[in-house]
């Protein structure tokens, strides 16, 4: 079993990138649309490499926890509904320095809670 495995992974991995690229293509995907060949290299690598999947979940903390912050800040301000709509899409946003210290602290719950499950 171990030699089968060895010998699909050696084929799986010559076929997706390397794991420095897939962690660009992990990082890309959040914010635009991967195509159906980077989806199917993305879930070929990902179903061996326990690396790049532990950097996946470690990229979707980080994206949840981000929205969810900046959604609470946006839905807490005066301004109007056009104005948290295009803070919402803005890709260059300026935090205050409490909102950053609040979303270290969260990142940093979510990927210790992740470090404790099994499988990750």
């Amino acid at each position: 079993m171990t030699r089968l495995r060895y010998m699909l992974a050696k084929i799986v991995f010559g076929i997706t990138p390397p794991c420095d690229d897939m962690t660009v293509l992990l990082s890309k995907s959040i914010d635009t649309p991967p195509t159906l060949k980077e989806r199917m290299q993305t879930e070929l690598h990902l179903s061996l490499c326990v690396a790049c999947s532990r950097v996946r979940t470690q990229f979707d903390v980080l994206h949840g926890v981000a929205r969810q912050i900046l959604d609470e800040d946006v839905s807490g301000t005066s301004a109007k509904p056009q104005m948290r709509s295009m803070m919402l899409k803005s890709t260059a946003i300026t935090l205050p320095e409490d909102v950053k210290g609040r979303l270290q602290n969260r990142i940093n719950e979510e990927l210790n809670n992740s470090d404790s499950k099994p499988g990750l």
